[in-house]
């Protein structure tokens, strides 16, 4: 059986339901690690795994290729790749020597891998850095974007 995703609700508590019995309880998110499977063992005598999941939003793995430059020297640029995306921020695999900083400002071009191709221009500021992987949080970003909506939710139309 593969480890379910769950979310903390508004409270930050977990519901748990045993996917043999139906027997539910509440648990509160905190005392679960971050993003590693879990093991959960009824009282029925069997056991599941999930994962909890206490981001916020929807995070879609990647692979796209972008450019980036510092908002304070906009002429000096560098490839990175994206390698996930949420409608708020991405995971940006920098190059080995990147020099960037926390809370430093930056400009993301990238184009999605869908049909159109969409290329995607945000400022973001760095939240994260381990070694070449850099957090970035989307600042400014427009309140509806369907293109990158689409995208991170992978939503299908109907022909």
């Amino acid at each position: 059986m593969t480890a379910k995703t769950v979310f903390p609700d508004a409270q930050g508590m977990i519901y748990l339901l045993c996917p043999f019995c139906n027997a539910s309880t509440l648990e509160p998110g905190k005392s679960f690690p971050i993003h590693k499977s879990v093991q959960i063992n009824c009282p029925c005598g069997k056991s599941y795994e999930l994962i909890v999941e206490h981001r916020k939003d929807f995070r879609k793995k990647t692979s796209l290729s972008g450019i980036y430059w510092k908002k304070t020297s906009p002429d000096v640029f560098q490839n990175g790749t994206v390698s996930d995306l949420t409608l708020n921020g991405c995971c940006l695999l920098a190059p080995d020597r990147h020099a960037l900083h926390l809370g430093e400002h930056i400009q993301l071009v990238f184009r999605l891998d869908n049909p159109k191709r969409t290329k995607i221009e945000r400022e973001a500021v760095v939240r994260r850095i381990k070694e070449n992987i850099v957090g970035c949080q989307f600042i400014g970003t427009p309140a509806f974007d369907p293109e990158l909506g689409f995208y991170v939710q992978d939503f299908r139309v109907p022909k």
